[in-house]
């Protein structure tokens, strides 16, 4: 038996299986990551630290031993739920302070346990939007995108309509969505308005948003009539994100020089 081991061997079941959640962090990370995450009880830290496994300085807990860490870590690999679990907290924990390459980093780990899990909480397409997500809001775009088309993928093949909306309206289009894939959103958004169905107005609203946000100010026959968004769900304010997308659209329409009065009005919105 290692040190390590016979050092890990002293701890209570329940502390043992917290510091195996947060062994997945780094040999050291700031005290409210556990509370955001909720990845661990103070109480368990403290057996560890009584233990010499872990010290705490200021606001911050730090492993002591590297191979006490590496030991854990080797724990945490042969229970792939308990790992799971703890990326999505730990991904969680990192979206609340605005980390969002950690979160990224945190959900591909989670997609690549995802197939060792007998009763998965969550379904694979879900978990690649979540994915989508993070990486769009840490400014990986082409990356959020093939995570979205791949979700999409899982959507048609599983008559999810829902998730297809949500893949087509995750990246916020408009005129500033000069990327290499924003006719790809766009064709994704025309395909999912015409699968889902009408008892969906939130996302039909922003679908038809977001499909005019993309639309090429080239193409007349594809830039949308005034009164081709529904507005039960967008001028009333029910759903923000379907607000925050039509007025992207109705910018890009008003890009003209022409039109700059009505590009200034519609900014006091």
């Amino acid at each position: 038996m290692t040190a390590p081991t016979s050092l890990l061997n002293r701890l209570s079941e329940g502390a043992r299986r917290a510091l195996r959640a947060v062994s997945i962090l780094d040999t050291e990370f700031p005290s409210s990551l556990l509370h955001l995450a909720g990845l661990a009880d103070p109480a368990s830290l403290e057996e560890a630290a009584g233990l010499g496994i872990l010290e705490f300085d200021d606001e911050v807990i730090r492993f002591v031993d590297p191979a006490v860490l590496d030991a854990l870590r080797a724990e945490v690999e042969r229970t792939p739920e308990l790992a799971f679990e703890a990326r999505r907290r730990a991904a969680h924990a990192a979206f609340a302070r605005l980390e969002y390459a950690d979160a990224a980093a945190h959900l591909g780990e989670a997609l690549r346990l995802l197939p060792r899990l007998g009763d998965a909480p969550i379904s694979r397409g879900r978990l690649l939007l979540d994915l989508a997500q993070a990486r769009y809001r840490s400014g990986s775009f082409d990356r959020a995108w093939r995570a979205c088309a791949d979700a999409a993928e899982l959507a048609r093949a599983s008559n999810d309509y829902t998730m297809l909306a949500d893949a087509a309206t995750l990246i916020r289009g408009g005129s500033l969505a000069s990327w290499a894939f924003t006719a790809e959103l766009h064709a994704l958004c025309r395909e999912a308005l015409t699968l889902l169905g009408d008892g969906e107005p939130v996302r039909r609203a922003r679908l038809a948003a977001q499909l005019a946000g993309t639309s090429s100010p080239w193409d007349r026959a594809d830039r949308r009539s005034p009164s081709s968004v529904p507005t039960d769900c967008v001028d009333a304010g029910v759903d923000d994100e379907a607000r925050f997308l039509d007025l992207r659209a109705r910018h890009q329409e008003l890009l003209d020089v022409g039109r700059i009065d009505d590009r200034l009005a519609l900014a006091d919105e």
